[in-house]
């Protein structure tokens, strides 16, 4: 079984890196659906080696803890031996950052410096930026307008390379993104070390006033595959996808410690998609992170927050504090998943 995940992630991996160097490409004559064909395919095998990955790494973990004979190194490397996944336990602290994004470009701008200042000052680990953070909203239009597709792509191309500036933090968000003759928005993982990957493509578009995704990008083949940042183990719910509440239950099957919902929501609906927020951390057992846009006419929410993996809140920005600044113990989302509602769900899964 390990042999035959092993075999299918590494294949996806390769299909990914392959699919990437084309993404600027004229030349390319293959249509990105088949290549996405072929990682629906991978994916849902992926996902049931997954699962009998984890009931192994339930059984097994007796076996691996930390004793006085061994360091908790040398037990993580015995653990990834035998199931192939990150350690269960994890004694460290991530510092994370959420935000309270403006979408007026001189704005965000200004908030640049600003957001650059308090990572620096709280040495952050991690920063959350909303949906498509660096050019004005446009998907509010029904109409779909090329060239501002450009100037959004162009425009999230540049500020990459200012991610620097935010130091040693990893940064996630989203990105529009072109492949081949089809767009997309992107989920993306920055960190200092390797630059920028892709993490995941949004699958549930909205169709809503104010959010004309489906004119403006492709909804992507289902994939929800766990990413590793650091010490932490991160789902990508982006906006709509945080109600796929499904999802959120079989990430914390697959170890996840963060889940991450860059967003753009309007003011009115702020109380239902915190509710949705701190559900969806129940349901994972995990931390829950949001960022949100904010424009001057109130159009769009603003509001961030931070989560436990049992609902509380923890943190949410507001107009005096556009960011807030937490330290999640990942060890606690790893507890969470042994207690009540996630054992439950966890006991199916092992029949």
């Amino acid at each position: 079984m390990t042999g035959q995940f092993e075999s299918t992630r590494f294949a996806s991996q390769s299909a990914i890196r392959w699919a990437s160097s084309l993404r600027n490409s004229r030349s390319c004559r293959i249509r990105p659906s088949t290549i996405c064909n072929f990682l629906a395919a991978s994916s849902r095998v992926t996902r049931h080696e997954r699962r009998v990955r984890n009931r192994r790494r339930f059984s097994i973990s007796a076996k691996v803890k930390p004793s006085c004979e061994a360091s908790e190194e040398d037990a993580a490397r015995r653990l990834r031996a035998l199931c192939g996944f990150p350690p269960v336990w994890n004694t460290r602290t991530m510092r994370v950052t959420v935000c309270k994004w403006p979408d007026e470009t001189p704005a965000f701008t200004r908030g640049w410096g600003q957001l650059a200042a308090h990572v620096t000052a709280h040495r952050s680990e991690l920063v959350l930026l909303p949906q498509m953070p660096f050019s004005p909203w446009f998907a509010a239009s029904r109409k779909f307008d090329a060239a501002l597709w450009k100037a959004a792509v162009e425009a999230h191309d540049a500020w990459e390379s200012r991610l620097p500036e935010l130091g040693a933090a990893a940064v996630l968000g989203t990105r529009p993104v072109d492949f081949g003759n089809e767009r997309y928005n992107t989920g993306f993982v920055w960190e200092a070390a390797t630059g920028s990957r892709a993490a995941h493509a949004k699958t549930f578009l909205s169709n809503e006033k104010g959010a004309r995704e489906t004119t403006w990008y492709q909804r992507a083949v289902p994939e929800f595959t766990p990413a590793q940042v650091g010490n932490a183990c991160i789902g990508f719910l982006i906006c709509t996808e945080l109600w796929a509440m499904e999802e959120a239950r079989i990430y914390g099957e697959e170890g996840v410690h963060i889940l991450v919902t860059p967003r753009l929501t309007s003011a009115a609906t702020l109380e239902m998609w915190i509710a949705g927020g701190r559900v969806a951390a129940v349901l994972a057992g995990a931390f829950g992170l949001s960022s949100n846009r904010a424009d001057g006419r109130g159009a769009y929410g603003g509001q961030g927050w931070v989560v436990g993996p049992d609902g509380e809140v923890l943190a949410l920005t507001g107009e005096q504090d556009p960011f807030m600044t937490v330290d999640l113990d990942l060890a606690c989302a790893e507890r969470a998943k042994k207690t009540y509602p996630r054992s439950v769900f966890a006991q199916r899964s092992a029949r």
